[in-house]
């Protein structure tokens, strides 16, 4: 296919604030879409409407929560998609309490979604960078008995971080290093 005619295809797809947009339009009759919700969760993280991201995405985890096998969907294969979706609910909620330094709602949402995300790295590590640093910026404002161990959060979720390969690995250890000079 040259590019004319690929071209040409990709013209039939909304992407970015054009599909959010019919997402949104599409929600007020299907409250309960999943698929919709991702878009307009997603689309709002991007254009940095972090309250949006944070509440759609959490309707999304909890319409999901409740939602059955389609039709003539394998059950393993269902619940493996509906775990991914969930992971993805809550890191997008995660990330965007992060953004707006909401450090006990992204600690919240991203240990919510920890356990659903086990074996996609591409979730796992920026959600561990993201509970790494809620848990440093957390122990400065929480209890002092309760300091010790948000703190021994903050070096563990790290510390996973820098075992992950790849972009992050490099910033966590450092940020792992400086947690464990006391900084």
């Amino acid at each position: 296919m040259n590019q004319a005619e690929k071209g040409k295809y990709q013209s039939c797809f909304l992407r970015g604030a054009d599909a959010a947009t019919v997402a949104e339009k599409l929600l007020e009759k299907d409250k309960q879409n999943d698929d919709l919700m991702m878009v307009v969760a997603d689309n709002s993280l991007k254009t940095k409407d972090y309250d949006k991201a944070a509440k759609v995405a959490l309707q999304m985890v909890e319409a999901l929560k409740k939602k059955p096998a389609p039709e003539g969907t394998d059950a393993a294969t269902w619940e493996k998609t509906k775990t991914a979706k969930m992971a993805r609910g809550y890191f997008m909620a995660g990330s965007a309490s992060y953004e707006q330094k909401k450090w006990s709602d992204a600690d919240t949402y991203l240990r919510a979604g920890l356990p659903l995300m086990q074996g996609n790295n591409e979730l796992l590590a920026p959600t561990y960078f993201y509970l790494g640093f809620a848990n440093h910026e957390l122990s400065r404002t929480v209890k002092a008995t309760s300091r010790a161990a948000v703190l021994a959060d903050a070096k563990k979720f790290t510390a996973a971080c820098a075992a992950i390969a790849g972009p992050l690995q490099t910033p966590c250890r450092k940020n792992l290093e400086g947690l464990q000079a006391g900084r």
